[in-house]
């Protein structure tokens, strides 16, 4: 997989201050975090998309500077509190700190469950 720096700018033109050098280094993190690379579950057509929601991911949390959602804000003389993320056992809270997290969670769903189980009972 290649990642395109230009492509993704266009995409996601919110990330201008951040270099081509910082963006690609997101983009090989963004990898070894999914695995998009070798996972076979995924359609070949679909991976770039959910590889550039994960740098975009990356690239909000960068900037952002904190691994916590906002808890409080306020808008005469600007606050703004964070939260610390709860570990609830799953991963869904890192990726829901951000929109292009909180897609790409849910758009792999159908993909990172298991196989399917039917209920009933077991045969000896």
């Amino acid at each position: 997989m290649e990642f395109d720096v230009e492509k993704f700018r266009s995409i996601y033109p919110q990330f201008t201050k951040l270099s081509d050098e910082q963006l690609t280094f997101m983009a090989e993190n963004a990898l070894i975090i999914s695995g998009l690379d070798v996972d076979e579950r995924i359609p070949a057509d679909k991976k770039d998309n959910l590889w550039y929601m994960l740098v975009c991911h990356l690239a909000t949390l960068s900037e952002r500077g904190t691994a916590g959602s906002v808890a409080s804000a306020t808008e005469g003389s600007v606050s703004v509190s964070f939260g610390q993320m709860q570990q609830t056992g799953g991963d869904a809270d890192w990726y829901n700190l951000t929109p292009c997290g909180s897609a790409y969670w849910q758009i792999v769903k159908k993909y990172r469950l298991g196989g399917l189980w039917f209920k009933g009972r077991k045969r000896l």
